[in-house]
């Protein structure tokens, strides 16, 4: 597709990124939009409840509570609210950043038109939370709203992004370890053992090994060792805590064996990896 706000997502815009018009409307039955060229503009739309349609060509796309659909540049806007329904939904046309682009690559409805259902609670409560934020921000009068609600809107494209790729990694992963995975990611500093973690998905330790070996390609325990290593690095890089504290904070009961694992892993030993920007300054 092309239009003649952007060029490979390299060249700059003619009219400066930022958000034109923002909303939340709750719109019955009757309510209809139709803009038969488009515009030159983005437009993002999030469902709360209700049905809304979307029509290109003979194309319908029906959006349901916590549905997001994008329109890009020049695809025809024809929308409304669905039979005997009442439409809620938070909606924003804008020009985005170049940077934006690779993150609004979200998956083909059909004719042009972008859409993404959004499954995890976690996923709906922040994009609904920034959504509003932008809203508020663009109505705002402070010197600073106007960047406050281009924040939000950078936000909610990235939530997109992330939920977009996660749901491609869910079709090819098995839901069970995706969710295993996420689990150790946000308990990485927890003492797991396999037969603990199989037991979370009702799994014998031999079948759970087998599966996640197959999916993944490395073992629940190399997974979550990485997981402690790359958060034990963020503490080397942003805290002056110790390399014993870390190495508790972070899951490992002996700092030595730390010390010998985190060497393996970036080839240098803990203090040299905290040390080591003050070589090249």
């Amino acid at each position: 597709m092309t239009n003649n706000l952007y060029h490979d997502g390299e060249e700059a815009y003619h009219f400066p990124a930022g958000i034109l018009m923002t909303g939340q409307f709750a719109s019955p039955f009757g309510f209809h939009q139709h803009r038969p060229a488009g515009r030159q503009d983005w437009m993002l739309t999030y469902t709360l409840g209700g049905e809304g349609l979307f029509r290109v060509k003979d194309f319908v796309y029906t959006s349901t509570a916590g549905t997001l659909v994008v329109i890009p540049p020049g695809i025809p806007q024809h929308y409304a609210t669905g039979d005997n329904s009442v439409w809620e939904f938070m909606w924003v046309h804008f020009l985005p950043r170049p940077h934006w682009l690779p993150w609004l690559q979200l998956p083909m409805a059909g004719e042009g038109l972008l859409a993404l259902s959004i499954e995890r609670e976690s996923g709906k409560q922040r994009l609904v939370s920034a959504f509003q934020r932008l809203i508020d921000d663009n109505l705002g009068t402070s010197s600073f709203s106007g960047s406050y609600a281009l924040h939000a809107l950078e936000e909610i494209i990235l939530i997109s992004a992330e939920e977009s790729s996660r749901t491609t990694q869910e079709k090819i992963m098995d839901p069970r370890i995706a969710e295993l995975i996420d689990y150790m990611s946000r308990n990485s500093e927890v003492q797991h053992a396999v037969e603990n973690l199989a037991a979370r998905l009702s799994l014998s330790p031999s079948r759970l090994s087998h599966l996640y070996k197959d999916q993944v390609g490395e073992t629940p325990m190399r997974t979550l060792r990485r997981f402690r290593l790359e958060q034990a690095a963020k503490w080397l890089d942003f805290t002056s805590n110790s390399i014993t504290q870390i190495a508790s904070d972070v899951g490992f009961n002996c700092p030595f064996h730390f010390t010998r694992i985190f060497t393996e892993h970036y080839g240098m030993p803990p203090t040299a990896y905290r040390y080591r920007k003050h070589k090249t300054q």
